[in-house]
């Protein structure tokens, strides 16, 4: 397989939804031109974007931090609803699967039989660390069949892996069989900024590998501004997702937390006045809204229930929400992959945002606490 091969491989490897805790998202693992390029639904699920997932499926928790109860009092952040656009890279090389090489012996995997495994996180090979997928393939592609020793993250530990590569009969080229990526891009929908230092934060959930369903490791990545160009209407055990176009770059990515993305943005997209954030004592079941965009970049405000609560010990499922507002109902069927990220508003203040959507009731889905992201976002309040 040739370098352009290798290119138009790897783009459909890695068009993805995320289907277990995050938002629909598509991901490209080459560098490629983003202003002005169609995307669909990004950010919901395991292949990410409204965190797509089944009402049966048990969510995992994640301890988090805590902000100051003084701080979060008095802060004012203007709550979000429109669409971004982001391209990030990420920290190693990461392992969605292993694949079997056609040598001349028979099919195997020669990273599987090292003990390679999906979620794993390649950093370097032969000592030297790892930016891109094209540099593994080309040192693979180069090694004349000669074992090479590979640093993989796993469980938070490295370990040095030697894997020898064979020789692919069809593709005249050595191959260790490995399915991997390198960055990821998508749309999804800002929650809130801060006026005073410019941050933003989205999504209320990670963005993660559609197949290992580990969070992508976050080296750095930019933001875009974006527009919605139409809806694809969820229905039950079909989600629908929003499309759009990105328009230009518009600041940078900072982080990507298990309970959101958050940057710095060069530019002003919001439009609303600056409210205060709900500490998680405050939130009650019951009547409030949210804001989202299902066309162009200017949000609209829709009536949401709050349909139960939890601690907040658990950020992936803080409270389940019903979409109640009949013309949102008639737009888009309920909650579509996109609108993660989308904030929620009660009694004037920021509660929240909009992370995932139940495949088998669209109507449905779940939420993060606003403190919750917050706590672990440091940068937009310090």
């Amino acid at each position: 397989m040739n370098k352009a091969q290798r290119i138009k491989f790897r783009i459909a490897l890695a068009l993805f939804i995320t289907v277990v805790t995050y938002l629909c998202f598509l991901s490209y693992s080459v560098e490629t031109e983003i202003a002005n390029t169609e995307i669909n639904a990004v950010f919901a699920g395991n292949t990410s974007e409204n965190a797509v997932i089944s009402s049966n499926e048990d969510l995992p928790s994640e301890s988090t931090k805590k902000i100051d109860r003084e701080t979060l009092k008095g802060l004012r952040l203007i709550p979000g609803g429109m669409p971004f656009g982001m391209c990030m890279k990420t920290e190693g090389i990461v392992v969605s699967a292993t694949s079997d090489v056609d040598t001349d012996k028979g099919n195997y995997s020669p990273s599987g039989k090292a003990g390679i495994k999906s979620g794993d996180i390649i950093t370097a090979i032969d000592s030297n660390p790892l930016e891109s997928s094209d540099m593994l393939f080309d040192c693979i592609a180069n090694s004349d069949g000669m074992p090479v020793i590979l640093s993989v993250l796993r469980d938070g530990k490295i370990n040095e892996v030697t894997v020898t590569p064979a020789f692919s009969q069809s593709e005249k080229e050595w191959k260790i069989g490995l399915w991997i990526k390198d960055s990821a891009r998508g749309i999804g929908t800002v929650t809130f900024l801060n006026p005073d230092n410019s941050y933003f934060a989205g999504l209320g959930h990670a963005i993660c590998d559609s197949d290992s369903g580990i969070i992508m490791p976050f080296r750095n990545g930019k933001i875009f501004d974006a527009s919605i160009s139409g809806v694809k209407q969820s229905v039950p055990g079909s989600p629908g997702e929003l499309h759009g176009t990105l328009t230009g770059e518009i600041g940078i990515m900072s982080g990507n937390t298990f309970v959101g993305v958050y940057g710095n943005l060069a530019k002003n997209i919001a439009n609303n006045e600056p409210l205060s954030v709900a500490p998680i004592k405050e939130v009650k079941e019951g009547k409030a809204t949210i804001l989202c965009t299902l066309y162009g970049n200017t949000p609209k405000e829709f009536e949401i229930n709050i349909a139960s609560l939890t601690d907040g010990k658990n950020a992936y499922r803080d409270m389940i929400i019903e979409v109640t507002d009949s013309k949102l109902l008639s737009l888009s069927g309920g909650i579509v992959q996109g609108m993660s990220g989308s904030p929620i508003i009660q009694n004037g203040k920021i509660v929240g945002a909009v992370t995932h959507v139940l495949i088998d009731n669209p109507k449905s889905g779940y939420g993060v606490y606003a403190e919750n992201m917050l706590s672990n976002m440091p940068e937009l309040y310090s």
